[in-house]
């Protein structure tokens, strides 16, 4: 029996055999790109994640020095030397303070947190890093050689221009966190070591109530406005940070310093007891009324009002705004995007 014939008994010839493994090169080729584009995206969910952890750690350090709370400026800033608010009463006064641009300015200027760290490495939105945050005597201050943070920072693109600065400059801080204000300003903007309280983590965008009581995205109908003003659901670009069109995903950061990537805003373990519908799942970024857990027009800066549930926006500095799924006419004016 020849050579062939012996080969042939044996399975393939080696032409056959030749075929075989050039086809599975080709299915290898095919899926590298997949697979290099999911373990990519692992990894965005991995820095993402210790960065949210970063910030938060960082928030706990400060507070372990100031009475357990985390960055207020209102309070290290009685004299105005940094942000002169002008006249008005004691709450409306902190709101101005206390916004997202001049909480963070305060831990960048006393070195908690690098600028880089502020900005998602799965970022979708228009939110770039800062490059001329000043350290020496910031220009933009009220007394700049007393300044305590550098007040031009832009957190959000709904910041106010400073300065040089243009409206409609992208912003540069990519996460969410709880309002400093009303009764969240004592039980959640501390350090509790609470396992149930959400504190800080990606951005979400702006559901409503369906007919059956569950949150859904506000339709791809809904009007988005250029300067973020308005609440944006199915268009939103923060779907599209670690979920997709249809779906939210993102790290939270809660209490304890777990950072847990949730999959949904409205979760099952972290329940929330409204007074008039019991125990129900809690939507990380709607500020629903303690009683009824509706969506709550308004957020009260009285420390002795407002609602207790879990609730992350970031936020411009200026007073006024419509009254709108969290946005009040005090002044709670949130970056939608």
């Amino acid at each position: 029996m020849s050579n062939q014939g012996r080969f042939r008994e044996r399975g393939f010839t080696v032409i056959e055999a030749f075929v075989v493994v050039l086809i599975i090169v080709l299915i290898v080729a095919m899926f590298l790109p997949i697979y290099g584009h999911g373990s990519h995206r692992g990894v965005r969910h991995l820095k993402d994640s210790s960065q949210i952890r970063g910030i938060h750690q960082s928030m706990v350090q400060w507070a372990l020095q100031n009475d357990e709370r985390f960055p207020l400026p209102s309070l290290m800033d009685p004299e105005g030397t940094t942000v002169d608010v002008g006249q008005g009463d004691d709450a409306s006064q902190a709101f101005e303070f206390d916004s997202t641009r001049n909480i963070f300015s305060l831990m960048i200027y006393n070195g908690l947190v690098p600028l880089e760290m502020l900005i998602s490495p799965a970022e979708q939105g228009p939110i770039i890093e800062y490059e001329n945050y000043q350290i020496d005597e910031p220009a933009a201050a009220a007394d700049p050689s007393k300044a305590l943070w550098d007040p031009a920072f832009r957190a959000t693109p709904r910041d106010s221009a400073i300065g040089d600065q243009q409206e409609g400059d992208e912003g540069s801080f990519s996460y969410a966190h709880t309002p400093p204000f009303g009764r969240r300003k004592d039980s959640t903007w501390r350090d509790t070591y609470s396992a149930s309280q959400a504190v800080l983590g990606n951005r979400g965008a702006s559901w409503t109530r369906g007919r059956k009581g569950d949150w859904e995205l506000l339709d791809e109908t809904h009007e988005v406005a250029d300067d973020y003003s308005k609440p944006v659901g199915e268009m939103s670009n923060t779907l599209l940070i670690h979920g997709s069109r249809s779906k939210w995903e993102g790290n939270i950061a809660y209490q304890d310093n777990r950072v847990i990537f949730e999959t949904r805003p409205d979760l099952e373990d972290l329940p929330f007891t409204f007074t008039s519908l019991g125990v129900r799942a809690d939507n990380l970024f709607v500020n629903e009324d303690d009683a009824t857990g509706e969506p709550d027009s308004e957020v009260r800066l009285d420390a002795q009002s407002d609602n207790l549930n879990a609730f992350l926006r970031s936020y411009s500095d200026r007073i006024g705004g419509s009254v709108v799924d969290g946005v009040s006419d005090v002044g709670l004016e949130v970056f939608y995007d």
